[in-house]
């Protein structure tokens, strides 16, 4: 998967919280993946200011507070060498371009988990795990159901944008363009040199 701008968002974030990021991701299990948020704080408290202001803005950390667990974002996995991250990302890719296809042939009709878990032909909680994360990413999907992909009725309607971007990771590209090479842009060049106000 070819991602831009990774270079620019690890320097952005730092060693610390990319080793956090990578920790959980590490120790996630089950659909959602995720690790219990309370058990996790305090094996490691050194942390937990960085989970005060990573659990805010949902873009790194998705904090399920319901069921007291924190997971990290797909946005996060194109960040850590994990060899699971990368297996991931190849099934996210494999989907997004099954959905091109299906999109083309089929517009605006919901697909189903079970209809995409007979045609992509991927182990099953491979691609489960991967549809989830695929629901953190924008403009690939124009609605899906509460419980997608959990079940397999549940369905997912994909959005013509599929047929602008060629791949999934130009779409994690352009993410991490808007939320960390076009504020630095922007502050940048807000104000000439000399002429602060």
């Amino acid at each position: 998967m070819n991602i831009r701008h990774i270079d620019e968002v690890k320097k952005s974030l730092g060693d610390s919280t990319l080793e956090l990021l990578k920790t959980i991701f590490e120790q996630s299990s089950g659909l959602p993946p995720g690790v219990p948020a309370t058990r996790f704080r305090a094996k490691y408290p050194k942390w937990m200011d960085e989970l005060n202001n990573m659990g805010h803005s949902g873009f790194l950390l998705k904090p399920d507070y319901t069921k007291d667990t924190y997971r990290v974002s797909a946005y996060v996995l194109p960040l850590i060498e994990s060899t699971r991250a990368s297996e991931i990302l190849a099934c996210m890719e494999a989907v997004y371009k099954y959905l091109q296809r299906y999109y083309d042939e089929h517009l605006r009709q919901p697909i189903s988990t079970a209809q995409l878990i007979e045609t992509v032909k991927i182990e099953n909680t491979l691609l489960l795990e991967s549809l989830f994360y695929m629901r953190d990413v924008h403009d690939w999907c124009g609605g899906l159901s509460n419980n997608f992909p959990l079940e397999v009725d549940s369905t997912v309607v994909v959005n013509e944008q599929v047929l602008k971007y060629d791949s999934f990771g130009e779409l994690i590209s352009q993410t991490y363009k808007w939320n960390y090479v076009n504020p630095k842009e922007r502050a940048e060049t807000r104000w000439p040199q000399g002429q602060e106000g």
